[in-house]
């Protein structure tokens, strides 16, 4: 079995020969059977989008449309790697102290809950670690770091942290900074984000892979432990309590990156900014309810007319999800297939290609995606005759 990955959902598919004699020639077919699978392979539009991995079947027969197999699809959630930037001057304890006491008992927590595959990385001023875990999720990378010129130094901080990156996890920049110095211009920052190593980890202006948030000088939203939302415009009056700016630049870039805003002289409440971080972050990395259609190992793929799903939850129970023409034609559930560039006659060895997806109905979608144990097994059956 081989699996290529290219994008989020992982399809892990195994041969399962159920035909007591693999025909070598097409089967006859139901005629009725037939309309209907031509109707649904007409009526299938193409459309955009990436194509996730793909299960790649070696061991089945010459003939695909006779040869029953299962292919088994779970819903796994994208990597995600945090990283933290922090003032390391002697001015900035008390915010430090704020991150330490808050930075395991809500974001930590909240990604354990929710059972992401994270890593934390602090890169500047000393942070108490979260307790260890393995493998280990948390890394603490000493560095030197003023706010002066700040946002062209955050890409030279960012490649620190680089040999703990994963290339297919999600990234979250949380960037705190009192702007003593002035943190410089964000047009520095996305110069600097260019370099080829950084954009291998973090993506490109066209496809970012990656969020900032900035904890700076503003003042408070109303409430005091709301963060300040993307749509928000930049906050240009002071927060009190500590010696802070607002930042403008700062803000700007977490607007732009769709990222929060919070106060740094807020101490209090830094754990209500990491529950937001981390539930910006689980909604990010939770997967689309579709995955790559499998395939065999010389390109040919099954007959979907033919497959029957099984739904399993996490309590055992389950329900069998059958094949429709289309998302208008989904009803209570059930999945269709979406063409990709591959073009010919979806339904047929010669139609499906490496970039045509099967993609659950949205109400089915909606239990997959409450349930992070939830499984979907698919079955192409022999035709009949």
């Amino acid at each position: 079995m081989k699996t290529l990955r290219s994008a989020p959902l992982v399809l892990v598919a195994a041969a399962i020969v159920a035909c007591a004699e693999v025909q070598t020639t097409d089967p006859p077919r139901d005629a009725g059977r037939d309309v209907m699978r031509d109707a649904i392979a007409a009526d299938i539009v193409a459309q955009d989008g990436a194509v996730n991995d793909v299960g790649v079947v070696d061991a089945l027969p010459a003939d695909a449309s006779c040869a029953s197999f299962e292919a088994m699809a779970s819903v796994a959630r994208l990597p995600l790697d945090v990283i933290a930037i922090v003032d390391s001057s002697d001015s900035f304890d008390r915010p430090r102290n704020a991150i330490s006491s808050t930075l395991a008992a809500n974001l930590t927590s909240a990604l354990d809950r929710a059972m992401v595959d994270y890593r934390v990385i602090v890169v500047g001023g000393a942070i108490s670690a979260p307790p260890p875990t393995m493998p280990p999720r948390y890394f603490y990378i000493r560095q030197g770091i003023g706010s002066g010129g700040l946002l062209g130094q955050i890409p030279s901080y960012l490649r620190l942290a680089l040999r703990h990156l994963r290339p297919d996890a999600l990234k979250a920049v949380v960037v705190f900074t009192d702007d003593g110095s002035g943190v410089g211009s964000r047009s520095n920052f996305y110069t600097g984000m260019n370099a080829p190593d950084l954009a291998a980890a973090f993506g490109t202006m066209g496809m970012r892979r990656y969020i900032l948030h900035g904890v700076a000088g503003l003042a408070a939203n109303s409430p005091p432990t709301t963060p300040w939302p993307p749509p928000a415009p930049v906050v240009t009056t002071r927060c009190s309590g500590f010696n802070a700016n607002p930042a403008a630049e700062l803000q700007l870039l977490a607007k732009e990156t769709n990222g929060y805003r919070f106060p740094l002289c807020n101490f209090a409440n830094y754990s209500s900014l990491f529950d937001a971080v981390a539930a910006q972050a689980i909604a990010g990395v939770r997967l689309p309810c579709e995955f790559a259609y499998p395939m065999l190992s010389d390109g040919r793929t099954p007959d979907i007319f033919y497959a029957r799903a099984t739904l399993t939850l996490s309590g055992g129970m389950t329900s069998t999800l059958m094949p429709v023409r289309d998302e208008a034609s989904c009803g209570s559930g059930g999945f269709y297939l979406v063409r990709g560039a591959g073009g010919g006659d979806a339904g047929t060895d010669a139609g499906a290609s490496g970039g045509d997806r099967v993609r659950l109905c949205p109400s089915t979608c909606m239990q997959v995606q409450a349930d992070e144990r939830a499984m979907v097994g698919f079955r192409f059956e022999c035709p009949p005759g």
